[in-house]
């Protein structure tokens, strides 16, 4: 006699079983889009940021650099001027170590703020264009203070340099032989504090 075969067993998901595996299926989608999300906010924040750090680390090196082989100081307004031998070759940015004169200072036009470094060749006359070097170091700067332990009157030969001329700016500003210590303070057109920096052991004299 022939039996005819069994079906063959067929298994299916219970209703509660597919609703248990919706809610594991959803809590582990939210908890990797918050992982995610998580990661690229990191991510995006370290990119926003390296540019400013990179600046902020490139500013100060420079500005150690001219403060350390400089002789002479004159501080203003959102702007200070420093001479000695701080020439650096307008071809290679390499320190020359040559006679200059440098100004700091921080120019503002509308919404455009800019802290500028303006070099001048000491052998060629501080007027003459030809023996300048301009250059944009940081961009949105607020206000630029320079802060310092030694203050001194200045000469009107003193005056006839790059940084503060006329009557005006001449009565506000303060020269002195470069400190074994300078604090320098800036700020962006927010007015967070980007550099807040003091620069010991320098040269004096």
């Amino acid at each position: 006699m022939r039996r005819d075969p069994k079906p063959p067993v067929t298994t299916a998901f219970t209703l509660i079983e597919l609703v248990v595996a919706l809610l594991l299926g959803t809590l582990l989608l939210i908890t990797l889009m918050g992982v995610l999300r998580h990661s690229f906010s990191v991510v995006g924040t370290s990119l926003s940021d390296e540019p400013l750090t990179m600046r902020r680390d490139v500013l100060i090196e420079q500005l150690r650099r001219d403060l350390t082989n400089a002789r002479r100081m004159q501080v203003g307004i959102n702007r200070f001027e420093l001479a000695g031998f701080i020439h650096r070759d307008p071809a290679t940015l390499i320190a020359t170590h040559r006679p200059a004169r440098v100004l700091y200072e921080v120019r503002k036009n509308g919404r455009l703020s800019i802290l500028f470094r303006t070099q001048t060749d000491e052998a060629l006359a501080l007027t003459s264009q030809s023996g300048q070097l301009v250059e944009p170091v940081f961009l949105g700067a607020g206000d630029l203070v320079v802060s310092t332990n030694r203050i001194g009157a200045f000469s009107d030969a003193d005056q006839i340099g790059l940084g503060i001329q006329g009557k005006s700016n001449a009565s506000a500003a303060r020269r002195l032989e470069v400190p074994g210590s300078v604090q320098i303070v800036l700020t962006d057109q927010r007015g967070r504090t980007v550099i807040n920096q003091t620069f010991t052991r320098l040269r004096e004299g």
